[in-house]
């Protein structure tokens, strides 16, 4: 090691030793002391030979404020390595979705193989895609596995709209989730509703607005309101937002 630092050449030797064994299976280097003794001039001997081996140096200072907080150091060492798993993570998501179909379900899977335990929403939106991939590809059997699993993921941590996607996504592969069954003695909607209100409610249920679906029945906005108003306890819903899928039932 070439350096200016003078009276220091046991310790460099000792950091020498050190890099050199980085390269086989890493190494860590914690230099403690008074200060003033040289520890930061030190270090930054040790972070240019490592540099110069061809390693990855991830560095942490401690400071006074974060003395008594355990793993202030470790936490600093490891961001860059988390925030460089997460755009890894979503690159291979990219990878999956963009790929054409001869090269699409390796990426699902190479990506599926990884580490996601961390990443929980991004896994299921893994799944969900790679699930629609394969029913898309007529793999209707083998699609449920991923949807489901997305599916469950979605209801843990609270993603209403992926969840909804995902179900959509396994009543097209031919199931049902417990969500998409009437509560016991429900009807049908064709079997409450009229033919008009059936009408008025599916296309609430495409997110068009009062005054847009009365422009389609040639109806005032207050008189599709006051359809719905009864519509809604008759499908045993409380919301516009449970039309989809509540009237899924009846497809």
């Amino acid at each position: 090691m070439t350096t200016k630092l003078v009276g220091r050449d046991a310790e460099l030797q000792v950091l020498s030793g050190l890099i050199a064994r980085a390269g086989v299976g890493g190494s860590a280097i914690v230099v403690t002391g008074e200060p003033g003794i040289g520890k930061s001039a030190l270090l930054a001997e040790a972070e240019a030979e490592a540099r110069a081996a061809g390693c990855r140096v991830l560095a942490a200072t401690g400071v006074e404020s974060e003395a008594q907080l355990p793993f202030a150091g470790l936490h600093q060492l490891l961001r860059p390595l988390l925030r460089a798993a997460a755009l890894a993570r979503h690159l291979s998501y990219a990878r999956a979705v963009l790929a054409d179909d001869a090269h699409a379900e390796a990426e699902f899977q190479a990506a599926l193989r990884a580490d996601l335990i961390r990443w929980p929403w991004l896994r299921a939106r893994l799944e969900l895609a790679y699930g629609s991939w394969l029913r898309r590809q007529r793999r209707i059997a083998d699609s449920r596995l991923p949807l489901r699993s997305a599916l469950t993921t979605f209801d843990l941590i609270g993603a209403g709209s992926w969840a909804r996607q995902a179900r959509a996504e396994l009543r097209a592969a031919g199931e049902r989730s417990a969500a998409d069954e009437p509560p016991p003695g429900v009807l049908s909607p064709q079997d409450v509703l009229s033919a008009q209100e059936l009408q008025i409610a599916r296309l609430a249920a495409e997110g068009l607005s009062n005054r847009e679906i009365g422009e389609r029945l040639y109806l005032s906005p207050r008189t599709v309101g006051s359809h719905l108003y009864r519509i809604f306890p008759k499908l045993g819903i409380t919301s516009r937002a449970q039309l989809g899928a509540r009237l899924g039932q009846a497809t």
